[in-house]
């Protein structure tokens, strides 16, 4: 009988435990977070298996390392939002899939994507005809980015050019774009690119949030 109520306390314990972690994955909209996330969750589930089964061990035991991941998390996001390097470790680039209406395979393969999820994604934004598409990103996250073909849409779109000071050289070749034109526009407010946190492209403009701004 006690083992049984044991049994059930530890359950207990576990699902509120699991329920935190849930809940600070859904309270924090970083996306950057995504494979850490993975990381710390498995490991969790791993140790609450042991906390519900192994009634000789404290349950203080199983809960202090649980807690240090929870707070090695906190700890990284603060990190991510603060330094674009180390956000480089947890982030790819974005994945051409679809340029000027024609899939690239290659990506497709290279990164587990099937055809078949493309056009089912491409419909569920309305996007029937791959005619209608000028680009398609796959993003770090998983998700698409959709770009209609039509050209002048496509130009209206805001793009982040730089981020933390870095420029993004993909973006930078897909938009046709040089480095040194982007040090000519901001040379007119003299500014160079290390003083941008952030900047977006849009109708041959760049619209800046210069690091100082932040202080």
């Amino acid at each position: 009988m006690l083992t049984g109520i044991v049994l059930i306390v530890r359950t207990i314990i576990s699902y509120l435990l699991m329920l935190l972690l849930i809940y600070l994955q859904k309270k924090d909209q970083n996306k950057k977070l995504l494979i850490l996330d993975k990381v710390i969750l498995l490991l969790i589930i791993v140790i609450n298996s042991n906390l519900i089964l192994n009634y000789d061990i404290n349950v203080l035991i199983y809960i202090i390392p649980i807690i240090t991941l929870l707070l090695l998390r906190e700890v990284t996001r603060l990190i991510l939002i603060d330094n674009n390097k180390v956000k480089n470790i947890f982030e790819k680039d974005p994945i051409i899939l679809v340029k000027n209406s024609k899939i690239y395979f290659k990506n497709l393969i290279d990164h587990n994507y099937s055809i078949d999820t493309l056009l089912t994604e491409l419909r569920k934004n309305r996007f029937y005809s791959l005619k209608d598409i000028k680009y398609v990103f796959l993003e770090s996250d998983n998700t698409l980015s959709i770009f209609p073909y039509d050209k002048n849409k496509f130009e209206t779109y805001p793009i982040p050019i730089i981020l933390d000071g870095t420029l993004n050289d993909f973006l930078l070749k897909e938009l046709h774009l040089t480095k040194e034109k982007i040090e000519k526009m901001l040379i007119r407010d003299n500014l160079l690119i290390e003083d941008i946190y952030y900047a977006m492209y849009e109708n041959n403009k760049l619209f800046i949030i210069r690091k100082d701004e932040l202080k």
